[in-house]
């Protein structure tokens, strides 16, 4: 169970990083603004299920071997469910809003939620990459 928890670590660490380092960067080389926008709302709300499920099962494989692990990694699949589920329909009305027409309330609002997105998925990263070491420690 140590080694597919270290395995399962790595695959969700490396999909996570490749959106950052890639995906999302080239998206707005390549697009403009508002196609790149709608681009990547259809894009993250299957991210954001896809780190849920990676990290509940690997949650769930941890517990075997390292239950501090398991507990981080938990608490990432609970940060991409309320990043899917709570908070990327506030940061979508925000942006909404804004685009609309809004005040600079409501750009100011869209800031709010998207950098706590983005500090939420920072958290992540970290919280993910320890898991590794502990798994790769377990192993």
């Amino acid at each position: 169970m140590g080694v597919l928890g270290l395995i399962l670590s790595g695959v969700l660490l490396g999909s996570m990083l490749l959106f950052v380092a890639i995906v999302a960067p080239t998206v707005f080389k390549v697009l403009e603004p508002e196609p790149a926008g709608g681009f990547l709302r259809a894009l993250f709300p299957r991210l954001y299920v896809w780190i849920t499920a990676v990290a509940a099962v690997t949650s769930v494989v941890l517990l075997f071997s390292t239950v501090l692990g398991a507990l981080l990694m938990f608490g990432v699949a609970v940060g991409a469910a309320y990043s899917n589920w709570i908070l990327t329909p506030q940061i979508n009305a925000a942006r909404d809003a804004w685009k609309a027409g809004g005040k600079d309330f409501a750009k100011a609002n869209f800031d709010r939620l998207h950098n706590l997105s983005t500090r939420i998925y920072g958290v992540q990263l970290i919280g993910v990459g320890l898991v590794l070491i502990l798994a790769g420690l377990a192993v």
